[in-house]
């Protein structure tokens, strides 16, 4: 029994031992004869040859959307599946003739810019003027395809809203002599900007000086909307157009996304004007270079810029591809060897081939441009910016480089040589060519590709333009298909999604002038994170792009509308806010700055010693000013710049002068001269009508040398003056207006918060160049009775008062749209009438008012007669 056991027991052994093997050849079997699915990669050859370039040729494939998703276009793929696509094919949609509608669109830059330029707008009727709309661009000086991509959108949003553009500037300290602020446009040193464009400041000057708060009730209003703010951004819920205020600013608009976002707005009038400008967005073969056309008409290189890159092409002819390489301070061989490929590629595709193409090298990393020159150079010319070798004017600044936690990110040449970098490459004939260490398609490179394709775009329909943009991948950016391209400012982003295959070898595939913002075209598909950053916009995406548009409409009502604005000028005559100035300051001193004139034409703020007339500081100044402060203690000295009038009469004999002469100065200083004055004081004369003009005016300060003149036909004449009492508490400006017939038809009253004496001379005259102006006049004759004022408007006199130096700029800028003007200066008593109109002013302190008068010209003479006073 126990034998028996034993081989019962080795005999399941054995069995169990034939049953695995017969399992596992079965298994076998079937794994051999199931069919598996092909390869989703493509494999390319990988040598850097001619031959790489012909491609196999393989059957088309017809790929359409039965949900309308994206047009039906045609393929080539070497392989059945189509479940994903390689960045190649997917590229091969933006062969496509974009050049018509680009010109459509240059057409369409070219007539706004027409209609709504600043040439144009700043000349309109005042009624016109304050009607017109603003959008403002206004950027910093980080990254510059981040921020020239917000003066772009701002000039994109003016096309779409038929509104002018605004460029805004910043401001920046002067020099610490004279601690002044000025105000520059971003990258100022190295871009010079249209003149289509308004500043802000000028915006604000034109405001006031067209009246248009107190005539049309219409307040400078900067509405903002920050982009960057999903939950406060009216990008896809409110309609634009019909925004009443005066200026809009949206923020946050650092790459081609945002502007695009209209494309989607849930009102169809705002759909419209975005797909005119950018064209439709399924539509991906046929989109304008929409950022190219508008840069191309924004921006141009400055004159160092300029010179920096005709010394780089040395009289040759402009390069013909451009190649940029983001490479953050890395060098790989793959990717050096993947650009290689794909200029290559770039030169092949040109219609119109060149033996020996000029190839310009632009790089974040100089030791990437030294490891691919050897290469290039068996076919190619290669040009490169050196800028250690430059010496024109802006090479001075060699010595300011990169902040240090900058260098990895921008490298370590001076910032402005990525200005002449730029420049240079968007000079390209055919191609620009983006590669990169980690994101392909940075917005510097998609502005470089943009301009460049805008530039060689002639305005022949028939001839087109064979200019493309290529984007070279090498293949371990590729391991996860383009999943790594995150961030809106990439222009591969939108194709990371699902559709993108895993492992591709090398790729150089064609690259859209207008990066898409949104999802519609073939082979697009959103990644995870942008999913879920749509939706904080009430943007409900599916996994291939799709757009819930019933959600987006319920999520638009459902939310509350976010108005923020911001009130660039309270009041046309700007004035000061009391209430705050007594926060921070003494009684005293809010009494003295309220009676400063400030500026309508922006003069920029500085700190001044006010108790010198220029403002500037000297050691005579403050030695006066200590001996006020400290009397006692310091020995009273005379002073050696004065002199008493008994030491002057004494002068007068001590002098070689001929006896009369003498006695006739002598006699002066001692009013003994027989004038009209001391004739009547002692009753010579019985009769004190003035002998030259007629007029009754007893005792007068001085004798009427000239008659009223009439102003030539064509020409007005505007009397101004200014009255103040009360040690300057209460002021009053006055003036009136006089034809070439000698009638007096219009005049002006107005009000001031008080000031000193000079300040109301000068705000007098301000008001009559404004008061003129607005009266329509081009050629005026301004009269006032100030010989200071004279010369310090016209620019004679050697240092302005600290006082008026911002209304004298005021008055400059008003006199420089006149076409003819003159300023003359007349005595106290040849310009009473304006020094009545003044006083009467006096009485308006309270109400601040400004009030046009019109007269009557024969009322006007009676008046005249009654006054007893005559004109210069």
């Amino acid at each position: 029994m126990k034998y028996l056991g034993s081989r019962r027991k080795r005999i399941s052994i054995h069995g169990f031992l034939i049953l695995c093997a017969i399992c596992t050849a079965f298994g076998l079997l079937m794994l051999t004869l199931r069919p598996v699915d092909p390869s989703t990669g493509i494999n390319f050859p990988t040598n850097t040859s001619d031959d790489m370039f012909k491609l196999e040729e393989v059957p088309k494939v017809n790929l359409s959307f039965p949900n309308g998703h994206g047009p039906g276009i045609q393929f080539k793929r070497n392989h059945k599946s189509s479940s994903c696509a390689t960045v190649e094919e997917m590229g091969e949609v933006f062969a496509g003739e974009y050049w018509k509608e680009s010109l459509r669109v240059r057409k369409m830059i070219r007539d706004h810019f027409a209609l709504h330029g600043a040439s144009r707008v700043r000349v309109l009727p005042p009624e016109q003027f304050c009607r017109q709309g603003f959008v403002m661009g206004k950027a910093s000086e980080a990254g510059f395809g981040n921020e020239m991509y917000k003066i772009l959108t701002a000039a994109a949003l003016s096309i779409m809203l038929n509104r002018s553009l605004i460029i805004g500037q910043s401001r920046h300290i002067g020099s610490l002599s004279s601690l002044s602020v000025l105000a520059r446009f971003p990258f100022e040193d190295y871009i010079s900007y249209t003149h289509l464009s308004f500043t802000l400041k000028e915006v604000k000057h034109l405001w006031n000086q067209n009246d248009c708060v107190l005539k049309y009730g219409r307040h400078l209003v900067m509405r903002t909307d920050d982009f960057e703010k999903p939950a406060e951004t009216n990008v896809l819920c409110s309609n634009w157009m019909a925004w009443k205020q005066p200026i809009i600013w949206f923020q946050g608009t650092t790459d081609a996304v945002a502007a695009q976002f209209f494309l989607k707005n849930i009102h169809p009038k705002m759909r419209n004007v975005a797909s005119d400008l950018f064209g439709q967005p399924e539509f991906l073969q046929s989109r304008p270079n929409a950022f190219g056309e508008l840069m191309r008409v924004i921006v141009s290189p400055s004159g160092d810029v300029q010179e920096a890159v005709k010394w780089v092409l040395n009289g040759g002819v402009d390069p013909h591809i451009a190649l940029h390489m983001r490479m953050l301070m890395n060098k790989p061989v793959r990717a050096v060897k993947a650009a290689l490929n794909c200029i290559k590629k770039a030169m092949l595709s040109n219609t119109h081939q060149v033996s020996r193409p000029r190839v310009i090298l632009v790089s974040d990393t100089p030791s990437l441009i030294k490891d691919i020159t050897p290469n290039l150079q068996e076919f190619a010319e290669v040009l490169h910016f050196d800028y250690r070798l430059f010496k024109g004017n802006i090479s001075s600044v060699n010595g300011v480089h990169q902040l240090d936690f900058r260098v990895k990110d921008w490298g370590p040449a001076p910032r402005w040589v990525a200005f002449v970098d730029f420049f240079l490459a968007s000079r390209a004939k055919h191609a620009v060519v983006s590669g990169a260490h980690r994101r392909v398609g940075t917005t510097y490179a998609q502005l470089i590709a943009a301009l460049a394709a805008a530039n060689q775009l002639g305005e022949n329909f028939s001839t087109g333009s064979s200019f493309s943009f290529f984007s070279s991948f090498q293949s371990n950016l590729l391991s996860e298909g383009l999943r790594n391209q995150v961030g809106w400012g990439h222009v591969w982003n939108r194709f990371a999604g699902l559709l993108s295959c895993h492992n591709q070898p090398n790729q150089c595939a064609r690259t859209p002038l207008l990066p898409p913002a949104w999802w519609d075209g073939v082979w697009q598909s959103p990644i995870p994170r942008d999913i879920r950053r749509l939706e904080t916009y009430g943007v409900q995406l599916t996994g291939f792009g799709t757009i819930n548009e019933n959600h987006l409409q319920s999520f638009c009502k459902s939310r509350k509308t976010v108005v923020k604005t911001v009130l660039i000028s309270r009041r046309c005559s700007r004035s000061w806010d009391i209430n705050q100035l007594s926060q921070v300051f003494s009684p005293k001193e809010v009494v003295q700055i309220s009676r400063i004139q400030s500026s309508r034409s922006g003069a920029p703020d500085r700190r001044v010693w006010h108790f010198q007339s220029s403002g500037i500081y000297s050691v005579r100044s403050g030695y006066h000013r200590f001996r006020e402060l400290y009397p006692s203690g310091l020995t009273a000295l005379p002073s050696t710049s004065s002199a008493s009038p008994t030491s002057c009469l004494k002068a007068v004999w001590v002098l070689e002068l001929p006896p009369k002469v003498a006695w006739f100065i002598w006699r002066c200083m001692h009013n003994a001269i027989v004038v009209f004055k001391e004739l009547l004081q002692k009753k010579v004369l019985f009769d004190s009508s003035c002998p030259i003009c007629g007029g009754n005016s007893p005792l007068q300060d001085e004798a009427c040398f000239k008659r009223w003149i009439p102003p030539t036909v064509g020409w007005v004449k505007v009397n101004v003056d200014g009255a103040a009492v009360n040690e300057g508490k209460f002021a009053g400006v006055g003036g009136i207006a006089c034809d070439h017939h000698g009638h007096i038809f219009v005049g002006f009253v107005k009000s001031l918060c008080g000031g000193s004496p000079r300040v109301v001379e000068v705000a007098a005259l301000r008001d009559g160049v404004s008061f003129a102006m607005a009266q329509g006049c081009r050629s005026a004759v301004f009269v006032f009775d100030s010989k200071s004022l004279v010369k310090a408007v016209l620019g004679g006199a050697d240092a302005i008062h600290w006082e008026i130096q911002s209304t004298v700029l005021d008055i400059r800028v008003d006199l420089a749209n006149l076409r003819e003007f003159q300023i003359l200066f007349c005595p106290r008593i040849a310009n009473s009438y304006a020094h009545h109109l003044a006083s009467f002013g006096l009485w308006l302190c309270r109400r601040d008012s400004f009030v046009s008068l019109d007269f009557d010209p024969k009322g006007c003479r009676r008046l005249l007669a009654s006054r007893e006073f005559c004109f210069p």
